[in-house]
C-alpha cells in the first residue's frame, strides 16, 4: 500500500511539472507573438493636388498650380522673335511675387504654333540672333532647343525654345524668363539675386512634360 502511495504520488508530481512545463510554454510563446511587429501598411500614394494639366485635343503638360498666376492669355505672336503669321495657343504666367525682394520680374512659359511656309522653313534654325543648342528628345519626340538673351534698359529677356515640325506645323514651346539688373536698385532696397535653377526648373517641368497626342 505504501508503494502504491508513492506511485501515486510520483504521478501527480509528474503531472503538475509537465502542467507547469505547459503554462511556461504557453506564457513564452504568447510574449513572443506580442513582440512581433505588425506588418507594414501599403502606401497609399496620393494624386498631388499642387500639379495640374492642361490638355486640348493635339497636346498636353504639366504645371505647378501653386506657381501659376493666370492663364496667359494675350494678342501676341505665336513664339518669340519672329514676324511670321501663327497661333498663340496657350500661355501660363509666373508672376514676380514668388520671388519677392529680388530682381525677377516674371516668366512666361508658351505653346505657339504655325504653318506659314516661312515658319515653317525658320522653325528647326535660329534666326535673328538665335543660338542652335542641339537637340532634345520629349517625350519621344525630338525637339531643337534653340535659346535668346535680350537685354536693354537694365532689363535682361532670357529665351529657351524647343520647336518641332509636327502634322506640318512649327510647334515653339518655350519660355522666356524677365530680370532686371541689380545696380537699377539702391542698397537700402535690400534686392537681391533671384533664384535662377529654381525658376529654370519650375519652366523646364513643364516644357518636358509637353506630350502630343
Amino acid at each position: 500500500k505504501l508503494r502504491h502511495m508513492k506511485t501515486l504520488n510520483k504521478i501527480i508530481i509528474a503531472v503538475v511539472v509537465l502542467a507547469l512545463i505547459g503554462l511556461i510554454i504557453k506564457f513564452s510563446n504568447s510574449k513572443k507573438v506580442e513582440n512581433i511587429p505588425e506588418p507594414e501598411k501599403p502606401v497609399v500614394i496620393e494624386n498631388d493636388e499642387s500639379i495640374g494639366t492642361f490638355s486640348d485635343n493635339d497636346f498636353s503638360f504639366q504645371y505647378k498650380k501653386d506657381l501659376i498666376a493666370k492663364d496667359y492669355n494675350e494678342t501676341s505672336s505665336w513664339r518669340g522673335n519672329t514676324q511670321t503669321e501663327g497661333e498663340f495657343h496657350v500661355g501660363i504666367l509666373i508672376p514676380s511675387s514668388v520671388q519677392p525682394n529680388t530682381n525677377f520680374r516674371e516668366a512666361k512659359f508658351t505653346v505657339g504654333l504655325s504653318s506659314d511656309s516661312v515658319a515653317l522653313t525658320e522653325c528647326l534654325i535660329p534666326t535673328n540672333g538665335e543660338r542652335a543648342k542641339g537637340e532634345v528628345t520629349i517625350n519621344g519626340v525630338v525637339f531643337k532647343k534653340i535659346t535668346l538673351t535680350d537685354a536693354g534698359a537694365g532689363n535682361y529677356y532670357d529665351t529657351t525654345s524647343y520647336r518641332a515640325v509636327h502634322n506640318e506645323e512649327c510647334y515653339a514651346v518655350e519660355y522666356t524668363i524677365h530680370s532686371t539688373n541689380l545696380r537699377n536698385y539702391s542698397p537700402d532696397q535690400n534686392i537681391q539675386e533671384f533664384d535662377t535653377p529654381f525658376i529654370v526648373q519650375t519652366l523646364e517641368s513643364m516644357a518636358q512634360s509637353f506630350k502630343f497626342k
